[in-house]
């Protein structure tokens, strides 16, 4: 019955993630700056514990954080997850962020191929989606002078999270995002130098030290990674090096913790330390 009873403690603790100063990978196209992030890991199946092995196996509910994309980032993220669709009519999207704003060229598709290029500005929606509204486009003046928005020549309807309200492209960012599922209310989305820079709802955090190693610090409740399994878990993982930026790639994070060391704390924790991960297709 203590036995039961212990079992049964653990597996409704509240399990917690904080996240500071780490380019976490959560695909071979998506790459999140995250600059703080804590929240809430919850498990997606009540009989399985969250799994890293498995980024399906839980979500994270925010409850703070500062994560940023630059240009290349929002490139391949609209590429390969938001225009990836069957059908859809923008391909070859590139991103820059220059002076505020962010610049799109790419191709779109209706009845012939035509080459675009649009300036935009971003601002949130009410309901915390990530309006891209055009300061210039190509041939904006004509269109408009033809009484056409952006709207008559994109359909997106069989696009998920998307939706084009004139000429403003409206996307619910967060769905678009590969496992694991983030949920969270954007408060706020800026240009800052060459990132795009998106707020949670939440406490304000202290300014990060970025030249400090970052980390993921997983506490409370269970959690598998690999063979292991930790009960009441405190898992840190950090870098092998001790300063700047942290790159995780979460669907290949098992190669890192191969290239690194882990170390048990006094108190049962224990520390990874991951080793860089080099893809097969990097130039040699």
């Amino acid at each position: 019955m203590i036995l039961f009873l212990f079992v049964l403690q653990v597996e409704t603790q509240v399990q917690t993630v904080e996240i500071r100063n780490v380019n976490l990978h959560t695909s071979e196209a998506v790459l999140l700056r995250v600059k703080d992030l804590r929240g809430e890991v919850l498990r997606t199946s009540p009989a399985t514990p969250a799994t890293l092995d498995d980024a399906r196996s839980f979500r994270i509910k925010v409850t703070s954080g500062t994560i940023a994309m630059t240009g290349d980032d929002l490139g391949a993220f609209l590429n390969a997850n938001v225009f990836a669709y069957p059908g859809s009519p923008i391909h070859n999207l590139h991103v820059t962020i220059d002076s505020g704003s962010v610049i799109q060229t790419g191709t779109l598709h209706k009845v012939i191929d035509i080459n675009f290029r649009m300036r935009a500005n971003v601002s949130l929606t009410p309901d915390g989606r990530i309006r891209v509204h055009p300061t210039h486009m190509t041939d904006q003046k004509l269109l408009h002078t033809l009484g056409l928005h952006m709207s008559d020549l994109v359909d997106v309807k069989h696009a998920r999270g998307l939706a084009i309200d004139k000429d403003d492209i409206i996307m619910d960012a967060l769905s678009l995002l590969p496992p694991p599922t983030v949920d969270g209310r954007l408060v706020d989305v800026h240009v800052d130098g060459n990132e795009l820079v998106e707020r949670f709802a939440g406490d304000s955090t202290p300014a990060i030290d970025t030249t400090q190693g970052g980390y993921l610090h997983f506490r409370g409740g269970r959690l598998r990674f690999g063979r292991l399994s930790m009960t009441a878990t405190d898992l840190l993982i950090q870098s092998t090096e001790s300063h700047g930026t942290f790159d995780v790639n979460l669907p290949h994070y098992s190669q890192q913790l191969v290239a690194g060391f882990s170390k048990t704390t006094p108190t049962g924790g224990l520390i990874a330390h991951l080793g860089r991960y080099v893809s097969p297709n990097a130039p040699h």
